[in-house]
């Protein structure tokens, strides 16, 4: 597949088919990485990631990059095989310094980049013993929000979360088996891409194991893999598909990723107020919210469409990575490139299993999904329907005062008045 990455130090787009030759990822590199005497752009070292994760000799581990007119340098952390398989996709790293911030920054602006081109190309890091296995349980929480920053490239990290548990902070959505520590019961419905009722899903997730548990695993499948192994006929039929959350946001079901191009979908399953539509074709409408709001389009079976990607999920097993956490590690992934699943491990009593504690920590989205028919929309009717519904439910007693505030500002911003 062809894809085109921007390097804005440049101005120029450069086109990757396949493997690079190591010349032209060094000279990629070298053009794009202005360390110190100009503004790192979010997407660069792009080439750098690929290069290291496709193993080019070039750019071994501890590799000097003499840079710019000052010359920075800084040395590589090795990319490894994924632990228990290797997919075929995704690395590890191990004992990577992270620096308290409290003290400063929590890795410097240069690894920083390197690190997000390194997650943005192979979906998936696992940072395994960071700092030797010394982690201090008292700033695991600015850590990880700090390190969210840091690779965030500019957009920012999600916050004003209900402060569920003890996370103790509103960018940290933290999961358990005990209903005391976090929420439960969370990502067991089936393979899903996080934050698909919002217009701009999360770019990317940072969890963090404060405390694993066995049989607890975390199952990740690359959503370019499996769609482009599908048969010419699937893959269009998949492309003609909008996904609808039920909440008054709708998606295109396959989508371009917004940094990497890569196609991707729109991923829920286990939903009962989703669904999937097919607009009529684009030439009766200037748009597909055109289409929607005038009711021309068709439903599908939101069943028939899950079955197909599940039989096309069973027929690819291999590329299916099973994370089993363990105490400590932080696993930063693509979200918009990658489906997940929790296991129903993950719920086992404490009493019986012991405690199991993930903080979740998301960096924001450039912008909604697009795709060649079209790009996210807000259906408005049925959004004020939705909001409504909230507003007047029991779910809204359980805001805290900001959330209160938030979701009000939000039913005045489409005609609601409901205070």
């Amino acid at each position: 597949m062809r894809r085109k990455l921007r390097a804005s130090s440049t101005g120029r787009c450069i086109h990757l088919h396949g493997i690079l030759p190591i010349m032209v990822s060094i000279v990629f590199v070298l053009k794009i990485v202005r360390l110190e005497d100009c503004a790192l752009h979010p997407n660069a070292f792009f080439g750098l990631a690929s290069s290291r994760a496709r193993g080019l000799s070039g750019l071994a581990t501890g590799t000097r990059l003499d840079t710019c007119t000052r010359q920075p340098s800084f040395s590589l952390p090795e990319l490894l095989h994924l632990p228990d398989s290797n997919p075929g996709w995704g690395h590890m790293i191990t004992g990577l310094e992270l620096q308290d911030p409290n003290q400063g920054e929590v890795l410097t602006p240069e690894l920083s980049i390197w690190l997000r081109g390194a997650v943005l190309e192979n979906r998936l890091v696992v940072l395994r013993n960071p700092n030797g296995g010394v982690a201090s349980p008292e700033t695991h929480a600015e850590t990880l929000v700090a390190l969210a920053t840091a690779i965030g490239g500019g957009y920012g990290v999600e916050d004003g979360l209900l402060l569920n548990g003890k996370s103790g902070h509103r960018s940290i959505f933290r999961v358990s088996n005990d209903p005391t520590q976090g929420a439960t019961g969370v990502g067991l419905n089936g393979w899903h891409v996080d934050g698909t009722h919002k217009l701009k899903p999360q770019l990317m997730h940072l969890f963090h194991c404060v405390a694993g548990i066995p049989g607890a695993d975390t199952w990740f499948i690359p959503l370019d893999e499996l769609y482009s192994v599908q048969v010419a006929s699937l893959q269009e039929r998949w492309s003609s598909l909008w996904f609808r959350t039920g909440r008054g946001i709708v998606h295109p079901f396959v989508h371009r990723h917004p940094v990497t191009n890569r196609p991707a979908l729109c991923l829920f399953i286990g939903s009962h107020i989703c669904s999937f539509i097919r607009p009529h074709h684009a030439s009766m409408h200037a748009t597909v919210a055109d289409a929607v709001k005038h009711g021309h389009y068709d439903n599908v079976d939101m069943d028939e469409v899950h079955t197909e990607v599940m039989e096309a999920i069973a027929a690819n097993p291999k590329i299916i990575y099973k994370h089993r956490w363990e105490d400590g590690d932080t696993l930063i992934h693509d979200n918009l490139a990658i489906a997940h699943m929790a296991q129903p491990g993950s719920q086992a009593r404490p009493e019986q299993a012991g405690l199991r504690i993930l903080d979740r920590v998301s960096v924001n989205s450039p912008g909604p999904l697009t795709s060649d028919s079209g790009t996210s929309f807000i259906d408005m009717v049925e959004r004020r329907s939705y909001l409504s519904r909230l507003w007047h439910s029991p779910i809204r007693h359980q805001m805290d005062a900001l959330q209160t505030k938030q979701l009000l500002t939000e039913c005045h911003s489409v005609g609601l008045d409901v205070a």
